[in-house]
């Protein structure tokens, strides 16, 4: 629901843009908008911040929540497992790479979230009215950043994932001897 509100938020400015090719929009300028496009966006502009700021609402919900997840997942679950292992003297060396990797990508994901949310934050700010072609090339950024966040959040999964598979590793090698002990010979 929050990707589609940003796609249609995207799809607004980018149809107040007409024809302007994606090429053009990563290394966009205020100078490479035709009148015709400042014109639409001035006229769109009213619908293109509202519907950017329900994005920045919604994006701020998700955020809090997904952080107090992570958070959870590596305070209440990586950590407090690594930290049994280690007191029981056991190996749990890839739980805690993984761990770590975790939580690198975790601080990753924030500090990239903080960049976003801060400038779609001086989006709403702009006054599309007057400055169309600045609004533009910062909704072009805005798209960017969070795509990178995004990027962040795949990261943070594919730890999880690979955390999990170290737990899988390390739960069939501790539970080998224990089966060898209780099969009769």
């Amino acid at each position: 629901m929050k990707k589609m509100t940003f796609i249609a938020a995207l799809l607004v400015v980018a149809s107040l843009a007409g024809g302007v090719s994606v090429a053009h929009a990563e290394q966009s300028s205020s100078s490479l908008l035709s009148d015709s496009h400042l014109d639409r966006i001035r006229a769109n502009c009213g619908n293109a911040q509202q519907t950017l700021n329900q994005l920045h609402v919604n994006d701020a919900r998700l955020y809090v929540n997904r952080n107090q997840a992570y958070f959870s997942i590596s305070d209440k679950l990586m950590a407090r497992l690594n930290s049994r292992l280690a007191l029981n003297r056991l190996d749990g060396s890839s739980l805690v790479t993984s761990a770590a990797s975790f939580d690198k990508s975790l601080n990753d994901f924030r500090t990239a979230y903080r960049q976003y949310e801060t400038h779609l934050a001086s989006i709403l700010r702009i006054d599309c009215q007057k400055q169309p072609g600045s609004f533009y090339d910062a909704v072009v950024k805005a798209q960017g950043l969070r795509a990178d966040v995004a990027l962040k959040v795949q990261d943070l999964h594919r730890y999880i994932n690979e955390y999990d598979q170290s737990f899988g590793a390390f739960k069939a090698g501790f539970l080998a001897p224990q089966k060898e002990k209780d099969t009769p010979s």
